[in-house]
């Protein structure tokens, strides 16, 4: 896939360490983009289990396989 107008431009994106972002990520450096991935930690309910850190270490992961810095 081809996308226009992102050759040798700085986008921050996104890494949930899931496969949309990652694809994403891809796509953006494959076509010339100088990627960097962040993470957003979310609101999480109290009491509840949530898997953030696995989530952070996915994307963090992602990033890695990628060589995008994160």
């Amino acid at each position: 896939m081809i996308i226009s107008g992102v050759k040798n431009k700085k986008i921050y994106i996104g890494l949930s360490g899931g496969v949309d972002s990652s694809v994403a990520a891809a796509l953006l450096k494959k076509n010339g983009a100088q990627v960097i991935g962040v993470y957003i930690k979310g609101w999480v309910p109290p009491n509840t289990i949530c898997s953030q850190r696995a989530d952070r270490l996915d994307a963090m992961r992602v990033a890695a396989h990628l060589k995008i810095p994160f």
